[in-house]
């Protein structure tokens, strides 16, 4: 009987306590009410966790450009409300927080961003206050909260990367203008907002303007306003206020005379930058200054600057569909075409046949959406010889800002590249060295693992050299690698293909492969090739001749083979080949190793 009593009373405790923790969660639940009816920008909701029923209010609705009324209820099944205002790509963000919610036994609250779509079919970035409460038992029962449109927050969050990313572009890009400048007949200079106006930095190209040593002026610390003729000082200087006064950002100054170290008289015309702290007082300037001297006293110059261009500049303007509008002296005289024999032609005149297609693919998917593109490509001359150029393509606009043709400047780097191909190149063959293969082949695989995209390794060996060089002599056993090597070269010819000499009479080839059997016939035909050249080779149990043994591996997207893995087994093929009696190629697949002769 006693035990009885006892039950009941801990059962009452219980029923009280269930009753404070429901009443303390509707306070608190009517408070969120209170709070999301005074601030307009929040919408309420809540989400029974037992019947799966969101619950929501009016400035919720109006957040989803929809109102009670059009609902029909302030009530709304999960299904329904996910299918109406949850994107596909934000269901798993929402269904993941559910699962998370589960792993919890006690009161929490927790902040998060996913995207809605109203009623009109807008997308909205939203953040998410979240409420859980559990029963007694510990399970989850009930969440609620506000949400609101952060749309805003969100651009404003693009446009502070765009701005970051600007900057290290021209951070990336400073070396290269101060080299510019240093070259030119420019003068670039940095001077502080100071009573003298001292000069901070400034370029090489100085001494030709001013006729002193760079020294020279460094040791004298001498502020810029020295160099200024005293006829045109005030009016410098009274303009160089005014711009200071008025914290403006750019000016160009009225051309002004320069006295030199030995007293002659220079004009310049001078443009300048201020460079700002964080509360727009101005701390330096950038200015650069350009010799004017010759155009003051000759408005033939004009036509000179332009003549100099024409001569060394190498540009080009083309229509929209790359035909040839316009094209430097000095290109044309680059690449042995005259003017009259380019103009109106297409621009694909010059392409080298070998370049990957992707390459120029990129370049027009680029410049047609009228953004710059800058990069390198292999051009060919009108004798058919290669050259290397570094470009720049521009969208060019009318005067009715409608997109009109490309302008592209370029400077040549042929010499650039042979030194850079010299350094990956095996002197004796001409293949690319091992170096470069190693380089090479992890790119390749990184690619193919990256993109749907296939390509075969070939693993080559001249069967029985050491024999052949121990009867023949060293100096045929060269020759004789030099005629292998040329036939492979030529039996990897396609753009994306590649032959290295991997060391002494070893060879590596790598394929962009679109049929697998034709790769294997194109292989079968690179083993009959070198027989064919008929070179003598009496120690040779394969052949009358010298013959080569190979193994071939193909790899795609699929399979995740590093590089040594690669190498290993395509190396085991090329062994299989050797012991197999030589002059074959073997190839490996997935399931088994087949061979072909």
């Amino acid at each position: 009987m006693f035990n009885e009593k006892l039950q009941e009373l801990e059962d009452k405790v219980k029923e009280l306590e269930k009753y404070k923790e429901d009443h303390q969660s509707s306070l608190k639940y009517q408070r969120l009410l209170e709070l999301s009816a005074d601030i307009s920008s929040l919408a309420f909701w809540e989400f029974d966790l037992k019947t799966n029923i969101f619950t929501l209010n009016d400035l919720y609705y109006k957040f989803l450009n929809t109102s009670v009324e059009d609902e029909g209820s302030y009530k709304i099944g999960v299904e329904k409300y996910f299918d109406a205002f949850i994107p596909k790509e934000s269901q798993q963000i929402v269904i993941d927080i559910i699962k998370e919610v589960f792993t919890r036994n006690s009161d929490y609250t927790t902040k998060f961003e996913y995207t809605m779509r109203r009623r009109d079919g807008v997308i909205l970035p939203v953040a998410v206050d979240c409420y859980m409460e559990y029963d007694s038992d510990g399970k989850p029962s009930k969440s609620y909260g506000t949400k609101y449109n952060i749309t805003t927050e969100k651009q404003r969050e693009v446009e502070l990367i765009n701005e970051k990313n600007k900057v290290t572009t021209l951070l990336n890009e400073q070396k290269t203008l101060l080299s510019v400048f240093d070259k030119s007949d420019s003068i670039l200079f940095k001077f502080m907002n100071n009573r003298e106006f001292t000069l901070e930095y400034i370029t090489h190209s100085i001494e030709e303007l001013l006729e002193y040593n760079i020294e020279e002026l460094r040791d004298a610390n001498l502020p810029y306003l020295y160099f200024i003729h005293k006829d045109d000082k005030k009016r410098v200087l009274k303009e160089l206020i005014e711009f200071i006064k008025h914290k403006d950002n750019y000016k160009r100054f009225t051309p002004y005379r320069l006295i030199t170290k030995n007293n002659n008289i220079k004009w310049v015309c001078q443009c300048i930058v201020s460079e700002k702290d964080k509360d727009n007082n101005i701390l330096h300037f950038i200015s650069y200054l350009n010799n004017i001297t010759e155009l003051i006293t000759s408005k033939k110059n004009v036509q000179q600057y332009l003549e100099l261009i024409d001569e060394n500049i190498l540009y080009s303007s083309t229509d929209l569909n790359g035909n040839i509008i316009d094209i430097s002296t000095a290109f044309s005289k680059l690449i042995g075409y005259s003017k009259n024999d380019l103009i109106g032609e297409n621009h694909r005149i010059l392409k080298d046949k070998q370049t990957n297609s992707k390459v120029y693919d990129k370049m027009w998917n680029t410049i047609t959406h009228q953004k710059d593109w800058s990069g390198e490509v292999k051009n060919i001359k009108k004798d058919n010889s290669i050259f290397w150029i570094q470009a720049k393509i521009l969208p060019i606009n009318d005067e009715n800002e409608t997109h009109s043709g490309y302008f592209a400047i370029r400077q040549d780097i042929t010499d650039k590249k042979r030194l850079e191909e010299l350094s990956i190149i095996d002197d004796l063959t001409q293949l690319y060295n091992r170096r470069y293969f190693n380089e090479t082949l992890k790119n390749e695989i990184d690619r193919v693992n990256r993109e749907d995209y296939k390509i075969a390794f070939m693993m080559i060996d001249i069967d029985h050299f050491k024999l052949y060089n121990d009867t023949y002599g060293h100096q045929l056993g060269d020759e004789t690698l030099i005629q292998v090597a040329k036939i492979i070269k030529e039996y990897a010819n396609r753009a994306g293909d590649k032959a290295f000499r991997l060391g002494g009479e070893e060879f590596g080839i790598i394929l962009s492969v679109d049929n697998e059997e034709h790769t294997i016939l194109h292989a079968k035909n690179l083993i009959k090739a070198v027989e064919e050249l008929n070179i003598e080779h009496s120690k040779n149990n394969a052949s009358n001749y010298v013959t080569i043994s190979a193994g071939m591996m193909f790899k795609n997207s699929s399979d995740y083979l590093s590089k040594t893995q690669l190498y290993t087994k395509t190396d085991e093929c090329l062994y299989k080949a050797k012991n197999s009696g030589r002059n074959q190629v073997v190839i490996f697949n997935k399931n088994s190793t087949k061979y072909n002769h």
